[in-house]
């Protein structure tokens, strides 16, 4: 497919059809562009859910020891078992929905030491808990910066892995 019809189709915004225009069409777009979110953001676009589902187990396998909550890491061991046909949309739901819950525990624990932390100091310190809760999810992302590499080496890491993963039908 060419690259003005794919991102019509796909209401791709002028930045990602500017920077992919000058590929010969969506194949050579896909194996020589550096613009790696907008290689990724197309080839999702074209995938199916179980593909979709592979890459992201896959991305999330490259933090795994970021993950220390046991309803996260089954999520992911669903979630590969529905890509290989072994488990179900119900069953890859609820693994979803207990990684959700765990999530919001994460937060919600953050938010309460935050929280705490500002109720020493008055209503003044609301403010202040805010800040604390941001600066937590600020550090928490600053702690997968390091465990994984550099925000390029991680989407280097990931473009190749759908090049060397997945045939592509950029007709859809």
């Amino acid at each position: 497919m060419k690259i003005k019809d794919f991102c019509e189709k796909y209401n791709a915004c002028n930045v990602v059809y500017e920077r992919a225009k000058h590929y010969n069409d969506m194949d050579d777009f896909l194996q020589n562009s550096t613009h790696y979110n907008d290689v990724i953001w197309a080839c999702t676009r074209v995938m199916t859910k179980k593909e979709r589902v592979q890459f992201g187990c896959w991305c999330v396998r490259q933090t795994w020891d970021l993950l220390t909550d046991k309803r996260s890491r089954n999520a992911i061991i669903i979630g590969e078992k529905y890509a290989q046909g072994l488990a179900t949309d119900d069953g890859l739901d609820v693994a979803a929905a207990d990684a959700a819950a765990a999530a919001v525990a994460c937060a919600a624990a953050d938010a309460a030491y935050a929280a705490g932390a500002a109720g020493a100091a008055g209503a003044a310190g609301a403010a202040d808990a805010a800040d604390d809760a941001d600066d937590a999810a600020a550090d928490d992302a600053d702690d997968a910066a390091f465990h994984v590499g550099t925000y390029i080496d991680t989407k280097t890491n990931q473009v190749e892995y759908l090049r060397n993963n997945f045939v592509f039908n950029w007709e859809g």
